[in-house]
């Protein structure tokens, strides 16, 4: 951790920024977000204030979701005040990072136009973070805004970011029964390792509940995973499958079987219809 540095002034009584932290932290905990903002003044550290918000702006998002009208109005000239802070930092990682936060904040305050603005600038800025991009995408699908995470795909053109992301969904849309949206996404992944693995997640959510469905879910994912172009990738997960796919037919997985599975498929990268064969 950077080292904290400077003291501040609360109250008459000097402060580390350690001391500012835990003070922050324990006005927050106790529900009082707005008293924690008197706080970030004294912090001079970006990491030390990057800590901060992002401990206010959670809470924030937290207490968003079971607070009155009247309170809201209240958060919502709390979260206006916090903006500046984060436009003041260095770092493009955390400013993305914040803003995503943010933006989430807006969207729970009803008001669309500045939570597309804090989302825009969250893409803009995560778009050399990979990482911090699923992170974004992912935290909109788990607030169930869904209608604001379709408008984040669209500005996000990396299919390595969006796929892992469309996974989840899959699985998500499944375990709530909404089939016919799990299948619609499932025909938008076209990578085969993210498109076994969302058929993989799929079977054993019907394990226990149709057996033969689980084992015709299986063997479509043990399909796509054979046509990963990497060997090391292909054999790891055409392995997994293979070993699932057999357990659900009670049986044991032999060394002909692995050897069999082991190779490239000749279909290379065409694309096969299973999620469509599957779906009944």
């Amino acid at each position: 951790m950077e080292k904290l540095k400077g003291l501040f002034e609360h109250g008459g009584i000097k402060q580390s920024e350690v001391e500012i932290l835990e003070r922050i932290e324990s006005y927050v905990e106790a529900g009082n977000i707005a008293s924690a903002l008197s706080f970030l003044e004294g912090l001079r550290s970006q990491l030390n204030t990057f800590v901060a918000l992002r401990i206010i702006l959670r809470e924030l998002v937290q207490h968003l979701k079971a607070t009155s009208e009247s309170e809201k109005e209240e958060l919502r000239a709390v979260l206006r005040e916090l903006i500046p802070y984060i436009n003041g930092l260095e770092s493009n990682r955390q400013r993305a990072l914040l803003l995503g936060e943010a933006a989430k904040a807006f969207y729970l305050l009803g008001d669309d136009f500045n939570g597309d603005l804090a989302l825009k600038a969250s893409i803009n800025l995560a778009k050399e973070y990979p990482d911090l991009l699923k992170e974004i995408l992912m935290s909109l699908i788990e607030e169930e805004l869904l209608s604001k995470a379709d408008f984040a795909f669209r500005m996000v053109r990396n299919r390595e970011v969006i796929e892992p992301v469309l996974v989840h969904l899959v699985e998500k849309f499944y375990e709530e029964d909404k089939m016919d949206e799990a299948f619609s996404i499932l025909r938008l992944i076209s990578n085969p390792f993210h498109r076994a693995t969302a058929l993989y997640y799929i079977a054993m959510f019907e394990e226990n509940r149709d057996r033969e469905k689980a084992i015709k879910l299986a063997g479509a994912a043990l399909e796509e995973a054979e046509k990963i172009k990497d060997p090391d990738t292909r054999l790891e997960l055409v392995l997994k499958l293979s070993d699932y796919l057999h357990s659900l037919r009670g049986e044991r997985l032999s060394v002909m079987d692995i050897l069999a599975h082991s190779l490239p498929s000749n279909g290379g990268e065409q694309e096969h219809g299973t999620d469509k064969e599957h779906e009944g």
